[in-house]
């Protein structure tokens, strides 16, 4: 509350701006609704209608609010990992201990008060990893589809919680369907969840399509499948990217990242925070377009899968961290020298990206290698 308070103070008497150059797009967003008019009117803004309506009271009458908003959901999200890590028998101790990693966490705290939204969506995914390890299958699916509508990635989880909640034995009911020549035996929990999550996504998806048209199919998700920045891109792709004016060959991009997650969903998909955690990781590394908030996606799920992680967190942690920081930071130098000052370094940015791309596999490597890899269903039993 008082970064909130000092940055709206910034705002108004200071030459640098607190508030993220996003939020002033959601907050028009939202006055383009209030006023009856499409959210998509305000160029750049790319993201679901539901955001703009959930920021009105920003035009009606508290101009901070979303900024509280996402505050609250960044708190949410701390709570919700403290209570999932009970859940898999973590000692109370330690499940306020990795809580504090993300509540007390500079860069989450300074993202979410300047305005960046993606608490929500972070909020959305553990409550439904919560909804689903205490069997509350439908409510997970509403929101886990609610989830899928407000930003794509969650979709990566999708087949690892259908095989996460698979017949536990053969003497469980269940039926079978044939897929691709495949027999297929689905329960009734898998059955609950993706009814729910198509029915939440559909719904959600329909109206808004009804309302703003082909512009909100457009913007809201096309654009995010097509989008290919050469600017401010952490992706090893970003030079090819440049080279062929946005062009870049989508089967060579998506290739590998389709690849690298299906491996990890069959190989991890019984152990689901250490999967989701992978999963996220992975489509991040693997993607064409890598900017600085997409690597809160998997910050917010480290907390729920490091306690089951056989690391010295004084030294092997710390230098995880410092490889990760060292590795951005020299690709931050070479990213000034090309944006700000204007010097033709590509090579060298791009050799500073497969550099970052290199260390963020290897890092992703190093957790499944040093995970306690367990049934999560048998940790919530204690067996």
């Amino acid at each position: 509350l008082a970064l909130i308070l000092y940055g709206d103070w910034q705002d108004h008497n200071m030459k640098v701006k607190y508030t993220d150059v996003d939020y002033r797009v959601f907050e028009d967003a939202a006055r383009h609704v209030w006023e009856g008019r499409s959210p998509y009117e305000r160029a750049t803004y790319r993201y679901s209608p539901l955001l703009a309506y959930f920021l009105v009271p920003n035009i009606v009458c508290f101009p901070i609010w979303g900024k509280i908003l996402f505050g609250i959901a960044d708190l949410s999200v701390g709570v919700l990992i403290y209570r999932i890590l009970l859940l898999m028998k973590s000692p109370k101790s330690e499940a306020s201990r990795f809580s504090a990693y993300w509540i007390l966490n500079p860069l989450a705290v300074n993202v979410s008060t300047r305005g960046n939204g993606d608490a929500l969506v972070g909020v959305m995914i553990l409550a439904c990893v919560w909804l689903i390890l205490n069997h509350h299958y439908k409510k997970a699916g509403l929101l886990y589809g609610l989830a899928v509508h407000f930003r794509i990635y969650p979709i990566v989880y999708a087949l690892a919680i259908f095989l996460f909640l698979g017949p536990s034995s053969e003497r469980e009911e269940s039926f079978s369907v044939r897929l691709l020549g495949l027999s297929l035996r689905i329960c009734k929990r898998q059955w609950n969840f993706v009814l729910t999550s198509m029915f939440s996504f559909l719904t959600c998806t329909s109206v808004m399509y009804v309302l703003y048209g082909d512009m909100f199919l457009e913007q809201c998700f096309l654009y995010h499948l097509k989008r290919a920045d050469s600017r401010h891109n952490f992706s090893v792709h970003f030079y090819s990217i440049y080279l062929e004016n946005g062009t870049t060959g989508k089967v060579f991009t998506f290739l590998p990242q389709l690849v690298s997650i299906l491996a990890l969903t069959f190989k991890l998909f019984q152990d689901l925070p250490l999967c989701m955690l992978t999963l996220t990781m992975a489509f991040v590394t693997f993607n064409k377009v890598i900017t600085a908030q997409y690597f809160l996606w998997y910050v917010i799920l480290l907390p729920l899968a490091l306690p089951f992680v056989r690391i010295r967190f004084k030294f092997e942690g710390l230098c995880c961290i410092l490889l990760w920081f060292a590795a951005e930071t020299h690709w931050l130098y070479w990213g000034y020298q090309l944006e700000f000052k204007g010097q033709s370094v590509f090579l060298e940015l791009w050799i500073a990206s497969l550099i970052f791309f290199i260390v963020n596999v290897g890092l992703i490597c190093f957790l499944i290698r040093r995970a306690e890899i367990q049934n999560t269903w048998s940790r919530i039993s204690g067996m």
